[in-house]
């Protein structure tokens, strides 16, 4: 359980976190097969099928949409109907090799295998929370030691924990 410490409601970050989906995967056979479930997930709480957000997902990474960086991997959508934010963050133990096409349409292989990928889902008219949201992910996913804390984490709330800012909060074993 994490517990909120005087979370401020004018910065939604550690809320949203604190809610995300999370898939744990030892391995995937393809970057589709991880899009499907996290579809899947999303599709039971907006406005759109879990077919939609597939391939706008997929699309998105075939356009270059998807930042990968140290390991990781942030596709991203903005979406109009959308109530609220959403995150889900996906562990793959043995890393998956992303082809991604560049701006000229050519196809690429990411320099290293990704073992995070983490999806977020915002409403269009939030351009300035989905930007803040998606720096504090990409800064985190920069730090030194992310990948080491990330193979780490022993559970869901432990793998939210490290988006955290640990000062924050608390975790509390039942």
């Amino acid at each position: 359980i994490l517990k909120e410490r005087e979370l401020e409601e004018s910065d939604p970050y550690e809320r949203i976190v604190s809610q995300a989906r999370v898939f744990d995967f030892e391995a995937v056979e393809s970057y589709e097969v991880i899009v499907k479930h996290v579809a899947d997930a999303l599709a039971k709480d907006v406005a759109y099928s879990a077919s939609d957000l597939e391939t706008m997902f997929l699309t998105g990474q075939h356009i270059g949409a998807t930042a990968v960086s140290h390991g990781a991997a942030l596709p991203e959508l903005r979406l109009s109907g959308i109530v609220q934010t959403e995150i889900v963050l996906v562990r793959i133990h043995q890393g998956l090799k992303l082809e991604l096409d560049d701006v000229a349409g050519k196809r690429i292989a990411a320099n290293q295998p990704v073992h995070a990928v983490i999806f977020l889902l915002s409403p269009q008219e939030k351009t300035g929370q989905h930007l803040r949201i998606l720096a504090e992910l990409v800064s985190r996913v920069d730090e030194e030691g992310f990948l080491h804390e990330w193979h780490a984490a022993q559970d869901d709330n432990s793998l939210r924990e490290v988006f955290l800012r640990h000062e924050r909060f608390v975790q509390i074993r039942l």
